[in-house]
């Protein structure tokens, strides 16, 4: 309205006037981009599946945490080795 009340009242409208048109224009093309039912539903869905990956990958650990660690053979005398290194 401010811009159409400019180029009525003035041929030159301010550079102020000009840049609140084009940002409202935007944010209305965002909001009706943004408020469409398929793309509520493909951002419903992108953050339901960000979710339950990340609580599975909580749940089942780091992988590659496993598929490097080997575990220590268990030795029953670590003791008597321990000492018999320090001779």
């Amino acid at each position: 309205m401010d811009l159409l009340q400019s180029v009525v009242t003035n041929s030159y409208p301010s550079l102020t006037v000009i840049l609140k048109f084009w940002l409202t224009q935007t944010l209305d093309f965002f909001i009706s981009i943004l408020t469409t039912f398929p793309v509520n539903v493909l951002i419903c869905v992108v953050i339901v599946v960000y979710f339950v990956y990340k609580t599975v990958n909580k749940l089942f650990g780091d992988k590659m945490f496993r598929a490097k660690y080997e575990p220590l053979e268990h030795k029953q005398n670590l003791i008597n080795d321990a000492k018999s290194m320090k001779k």
